[in-house]
């Protein structure tokens, strides 16, 4: 959960950024910026995905009796 909020975080400054340089008008920064915030909001659902796959993994094991699991 700490890395999820942290990816959050990190994503909604970025959109800070971005906005603080398109109103001084720096295109150049906040074009770059904003690869990087696409890049950042990719891997975030990623993450998402990965968590929430591992939390089905865990539920269809608990359901099926299996304490094999980690």
């Amino acid at each position: 959960m700490k890395g999820f909020l942290l990816r959050i975080a990190v994503v909604v400054v970025l959109c800070a950024v971005i906005g603080g340089l398109c109103l001084s008008r720096d295109w150049i920064v906040a074009s770059f910026c904003g690869i990087g915030l696409i890049f950042l909001i990719v891997e975030l659902c990623s993450y998402y995905k990965r968590s929430d796959r591992k939390i089905k993994l865990l539920l269809s094991a608990l359901e099926n009796g299996d304490s094999s699991v980690r």
